[in-house]
């Protein structure tokens, strides 16, 4: 059974983002040197009519490509998997969107927190 990992703050802001993204369904998106999407995969539905990026399919995408997210709503609502690789914060504070400032604010709030936002991360729902 899955096991949530949730620490942050600036995870559910970004789970916020992913899962609206593509109207819930999962994503691998790629980033070019400017942050920007450049390419979105979907996956085929699943049975019951959600579409989820392959983990095979992850796996082979994100080996040539160093900027990239990656959503699974696996058993969406109760678990999803969200994890991205070398996106800039930039770009992160942009999904965050008109929230942003609420998540920098718990960010620098927490002596536990990150300062930032990390380029890097992985968290289960």
């Amino acid at each position: 059974m899955p096991r949530s990992t949730v620490k942050h703050a600036f995870e559910h802001g970004l789970l916020g983002w992913a899962s609206q993204f593509r109207d819930g369904d999962g994503l691998l998106a790629l980033f070019g040197p400017a942050g920007t999407i450049t390419e979105v995969y979907v996956g085929e539905a699943d049975q019951y009519g959600k579409r989820l990026v392959s983990h095979e399919l992850k796996d082979r995408i994100t080996q040539q490509h160093s900027s990239w997210m990656f959503f699974d709503p696996f058993d969406w609502p109760e678990y999803a998997w969200l994890q991205w690789n070398q996106v800039p914060r930039a770009t992160l504070r942009q999904m965050l969107g008109e929230h942003g400032e609420q998540w920098r604010k718990a960010l620098g709030e927490s002596a536990e927190s990150f300062k930032d936002l990390p380029e890097t991360w992985g968290v289960m729902f």
